[in-house]
């Protein structure tokens, strides 16, 4: 007959190679019954003992009586259900992709209650090896968030992945087209859909998404300021209009002449435009609309933008290029970096300053020459 240690609170009984744990860890308030955690331990009864002791501690600090069926696939469900209204569309397809492809098939089935910092070890190193990474990180910080949030519900006491060192990716480089090739990509757009969406990036460092999602009414042509309060995001094939993932996204820009001046004569083409197709005009208030008044969509833009650069003959540069380019040439002008972090929207300035600072070895040459006047030298 098994050997069992017994006590008030739990038990371990020898199971195969292993050992069963059972902890008690108080009492079903519905209907008097003792409520157990279950648990089989592989290794030494040493180490059944440590786990049983474990268990009893986390429900003395926590109160929480794990459940014991509960998957990661399971908990993966309802948290994805869950993040859906917290996040734009496109990040929530994102952690769908990421759980599906690299998560759930290493540990989806294990159980909540189970699941340790090693499993999560073997999940990322496992997307190291097949993957980038830029991927891995990925990876860690959505099983990290949404077993943050499990602890937060309850479900666990501890987040597993809290006790891994999460991968690290090397910052992607930067390609930043300078001066003279933002003016030859703006003669060449002159005249075509994509002209609008280059113009404004140039002019304000606005991301893609947040100027097609701009609209008149946050657009004041006389103070030459615009409003980001909202983002344009597809779902399914259908658009629609979310507000920045940060409060600092939110925010006022000043607009340049230039851009105040294209804006001017795309408000008064647009006035045209839906006079001339009123039978089949669609009214979003979109500043930059397809030509029936519905919004641009940013794989258009993107693609045309690539047609241009192709045309060009241009080394690689996305859309995307052209917020760094108005980023940088800020800074190399002198602008504060506050206020270029402000402008684009930044969560901080440490971060404006991470980007940027390596494509701007000017900005460590003025501040040697600068420190040579402590020296009393002119």
């Amino acid at each position: 007959m098994a050997k069992r240690r017994r006590s008030t609170r739990g038990s371990i009984t020898r199971h195969g190679e292993g050992w069963r744990i059972q902890a008690r860890v108080g009492v079903d308030p519905a209907t008097g019954e003792p409520l157990r955690v279950r648990e089989t331990v592989r290794g030494s009864k040493a180490d059944a003992e440590r786990r049983l002791t474990q268990i009893l501690r986390e429900h003395d600090v926590t109160g929480i009586v794990p459940d014991r069926e509960l998957t990661v696939a399971a908990l993966a469900r309802d948290w994805l259900a869950h993040v859906r209204h917290r996040i734009k569309p496109s990040t929530h397809k994102r952690y769908g992709e990421l759980l599906r492809v690299h998560i759930l098939p290493s540990v989806g089935p294990v159980r909540l209650t189970e699941l340790r910092a090693a499993h999560v070890q073997a999940t990322i190193d496992r997307v190291l090896e097949i993957r980038s990474p830029r991927t891995a990180v990925n990876v860690y910080r959505v099983l990290s968030e949404m077993l943050g949030e499990a602890v937060r519900w309850g479900v666990i006491a501890t987040n597993p992945a809290a006790g891994i060192r999460p991968p690290r990716a090397p910052r992607p480089k930067l390609h930043v087209p300078d001066q003279a090739t933002c003016t030859t990509i703006l003669e060449r757009v002159r005249g075509r859909q994509v002209e609008g969406p280059v113009v404004v990036a140039i002019g304000t460092g606005m991301r893609l998404g947040e100027i097609l999602g701009l609209r008149w009414s946050e657009v004041d042509l006389d103070r030459k300021v615009l409003r980001v309060s909202s983002t344009l995001a597809y779902t399914d094939g259908a658009f629609g209009f979310t507000a920045p993932k940060t409060s600092r996204a939110r925010r006022s820009v000043d607009l340049p002449g230039p851009v105040v001046a294209f804006l001017r004569r795309q408000r008064r083409g647009q006035a045209e435009r839906k006079m001339a197709l009123r039978d089949v005009w669609n009214e979003y208030d979109v500043v930059l609309d397809n030509g029936i008044g519905q919004p641009l969509s940013p794989w258009t833009v993107s693609s045309d933008f690539r047609r241009v650069v192709h045309e060009l003959g241009l080394p690689r540069i996305r859309f995307h290029d052209l917020r760094h380019a108005h980023a940088t040439h800020l800074l190399s002008a002198g602008v504060h970096v506050k206020a270029v972090s402000e402008r684009l929207g930044h969560s901080s300035t440490s971060f404006t300053m991470d980007v940027y600072s390596a494509v701007i070895p000017s900005m460590g040459r003025a501040a040697a020459d600068a420190a040579v006047q402590l020296f009393g030298e002119g």
